[in-house]
């Protein structure tokens, strides 16, 4: 795997390492610092060990995570709302994988090579908010309901939460109400978790078009 030795195609990269720090994950998620302490104090990001004046070590589980709260709130959403929606997928297996250590998938794919470009893939976890709130995800197992945005925007409720709440119908028309929804803001969390594993090992963040990505791009 060329893509983890300390040179690679002549070009420096950092090794690969267990836990990161602060700084580590700042930088490669693009998360302002005061925003990562508000997910500290708020349990939605918890590091592996450190905090109270020993200083802070995170997994890559974690800077995917971040990674994706990040790419979120860049595209619009508060703290709250995007950490709330990522704490329902915590579980989902789509960014397990965006990690050096899974050969297979990391290395047939280029994605921690210098000498690849990044870029958009098939199959990629693509979060949709649509007009009135419906939150959709799209995968390698197609297109589904996760839950949705309430009308003021402050909260997200899970598809889980519509049986539970008696005063809430689930959308079983959601389909349809796609179609008609003249607006829908996506965002693609893979592509994200693997611009923030890239910035760890110090590899280029660049596409195909050569262009370097600008955090004020939209993902």
């Amino acid at each position: 795997m060329a893509y983890l030795l300390t040179v690679c195609h002549g070009r420096v990269i950092r090794p690969l390492m267990s836990t990161y720090t602060d700084t580590q994950i700042l930088e490669a998620t693009q998360l302002p610092e005061r925003q990562l302490r508000v997910l500290i104090t708020s349990k939605g990001a918890v590091p592996e060990s450190g905090g109270k004046g020993v200083v802070r070590r995170w997994t890559a589980t974690t800077v995917r995570y971040v990674a994706r709260v990040s790419a979120l709130h860049r595209a619009g959403l508060s703290l709250k709302l995007a950490n709330k929606i990522v704490a329902e997928m915590r579980g989902d297996a789509n960014f397990d994988h965006i990690d050096p250590d899974h050969a297979d998938a990391a290395a047939s794919r280029g994605w921690f090579d210098p000498e690849q470009p990044l870029r958009a893939e098939s199959g990629d976890a693509i979060l949709g908010i649509a007009e009135g709130g419906l939150v959709i995800l799209t995968d390698e197992a197609g297109t589904r309901l996760i839950g949705r945005v309430t009308e003021d925007g402050s909260d997200f409720w899970h598809i889980s939460y519509f049986v539970m709440a008696e005063y809430r119908a689930p959308d079983s028309n959601w389909e349809q109400q796609l179609l008609g929804a003249t607006f829908m803001l996506r965002i693609n969390l893979s592509l994200a978790c693997r611009i923030a594993m890239r910035r760890l090992l110090g590899i280029e963040v660049y596409f195909q078009n050569g262009r370097p990505f600008s955090p004020g791009r939209s993902l």
